[in-house]
């Protein structure tokens, strides 16, 4: 197996702009907001890819996951003391989750070496194993089951950050991996600002964290299944649409 050391053309020509005739006119003025950091906005938020079905999936997708994260990572304490663990053992939980996380990631980098496997398959199963594992963690019986359903959240949740710039690059390629890192930055950051308010309603409407975790867990569901069609979807839009990425 043959390994490049230099990055393709393509790639080096998506995120690299010369310098213009006012990049240098403002070398030495300060203002707030020059044409080259404009002209850098604009290849990462390159906004004809959100006319791609496909990516729109994987971008929805991505909103639903973090979503996900940031609501267990939120209430996960709480809900371990409704569940009867200790204050002390229920700040464990979370430590709990980040290291069945940080396993998880290992278990990712290890798999993706792999070329004979599809990152997207590997995606959609692990994060709709992580739904389910909160909807189990909701109606745990006992706190052991609790602690062990959201030990495999954190596990399978890993796929999320550790694949998903491998099935950006699978579908749409590599020279176009700047544009959809910027708007999958994007949309990541409206689930930051929202995910928790949208929680906290739920928690005060419905008085319990199960709700809360049968939610997130329904979203993480929904967020699996958005990926199962993602390939047939951009063969039929290569087919009869027009979207073009760069």
């Amino acid at each position: 197996m043959h390994f490049k050391g230099l990055p393709s053309l393509a790639y080096t020509l998506s995120v690299s702009r010369a310098a213009t005739q006012r990049d240098m006119e403002q070398q030495h003025q300060c203002v707030c907001c020059p044409e080259a950091v404009l002209r850098v906005l604009t290849t990462m938020l390159h906004f004809q890819m959100l006319k791609s079905p496909a990516f729109m999936l994987l971008l929805v997708s991505g909103y639903l996951s973090l979503m996900g994260i940031l609501i267990v990572f939120t209430y996960a304490a709480q809900f371990a003391m409704r569940k009867g663990l200790d204050p002390n053992s229920a700040k464990l939980v979370l430590s709990i989750i980040g290291i069945s996380n940080t396993l998880g990631r290992a278990a990712c980098g290890a798999i993706s070496c792999l070329p004979q496997l599809d990152m997207n398959i590997v995606s959609w199963v692990t994060i709709l194993l992580s739904g389910v594992s909160l909807i189990v963690a909701a109606f745990a019986y006992s706190k052991m089951l609790y602690v062990i359903a959201c030990a495999l959240f954190g596990f399978n949740l890993a796929s999320f950050t550790v694949l998903r710039a491998l099935v950006f690059v699978e579908l749409f390629g590599l020279e176009n991996l700047t544009n959809c890192f910027g708007l999958n930055m994007l949309f990541q950051s409206l689930s930051a600002f929202s995910s928790t308010p949208l929680a906290n309603v739920i928690l005060l409407y419905t008085g319990g964290f199960q709700a809360v975790f049968l939610f997130t867990g329904s979203a993480l569901l929904l967020s699996g299944a958005l990926l199962i069609p993602l390939k047939p979807v951009l063969k039929w839009e290569r087919r009869n649409m027009n979207v073009t990425f760069s």
